[in-house]
């Protein structure tokens, strides 16, 4: 991402769009600043409306939504340091879970965070990168994956 703040995504485009879903990727900061972040979406109806999971390259992660084009964080304002995020350019396995009014966030297996909202029911799931203002960053996915909770 070179034009900043910028988010981009990536979507499933399935027939239905599922509700409820344990996503995972394998994903990693390849180049610019540590705190561009990159995740998985869910419930995604247009860029304005939307669950987020994000990590940066400091270690760093944030559950959010995005509603009418406002960022807000769930499980905290900012950012918030985790022991099982390895930071920098090595890859982490996010696992995302949207259940019910539950989302959930586990990093290289661990656990880290769990929020409830009940703002969006349905959408679609994608991958996302978000680079901060005034910087530039490069993201990287693998095995992406969907699977029923």
């Amino acid at each position: 991402l070179k034009r900043t703040p910028l988010r981009a995504w990536g979507l499933l485009h399935a027939l239905a769009a599922p509700g409820q879903a344990r996503l995972s990727i394998a994903g990693r900061l390849i180049s610019g600043a540590d705190s561009g972040g990159y995740g998985l979406l869910c419930r995604f109806t247009d860029a304005d409306h939307y669950y987020f999971f994000l990590v940066n390259g400091q270690g760093h992660f944030l559950i959010g939504k995005q509603k009418d084009g406002i960022s807000t964080g769930l499980s905290a304002a900012t950012f918030q340091p985790s022991e099982a995020i390895l930071p920098g350019n090595v890859p982490n396995l996010l696992t995302a879970q949207c259940v019910g009014n539950r989302l959930t966030l586990s990093v290289n297996g661990a656990p880290i965070a769990e929020v409830q909202d009940e703002a969006y029911a349905e959408g679609q799931d994608g991958v996302l990168a978000a680079a901060v203002e005034g910087e530039e960053m490069e993201a990287r996915f693998d095995d992406f994956a969907i699977y029923a909770p």
